[in-house]
């Protein structure tokens, strides 16, 4: 099965309440190789700690921008946050790579 790290402690904790129901993922390297399927089921992981889930949607978009007018920020980030609020964050991960890849949604439940 597919273990998707997570590096933020806060994060996961997020992910295992159910309050972020969307990962997002620049669509590039080892994350485009994997070919994953609405129904496939993955782990994400922080440090030991797994949390299995069923992806319910893929979703793609060319800017970061696309994607956050589709999408809740809160399912997103786990809270209220401002859309620049929440564009500062990614860019402060992704540095300039979040304009130069596609964005890939990862739209999931805990099972």
């Amino acid at each position: 099965m597919i273990n998707l790290y997570i590096k933020n402690p806060k994060t996961f904790s997020k992910i295992e309440a159910s309050l972020k129901t969307v990962e997002i993922r620049l669509n590039r390297g080892f994350i485009k190789n994997l070919n994953l399927k609405i129904n496939d089921k993955i782990y994400f992981q922080y440090q030991q700690e797994k949390c299995l889930v069923k992806l319910t949607n893929i979703q793609y978009y060319k800017s970061i921008e696309e994607c956050f007018k589709d999408n809740k920020l809160e399912a997103i980030y786990g809270e209220t946050i401002s859309i620049e609020n929440l564009y500062d964050y990614y860019k402060s991960i992704y540095k300039k790579s979040l304009v130069k890849f596609e964005i890939m949604t990862l739209h999931f439940i805990i099972i």
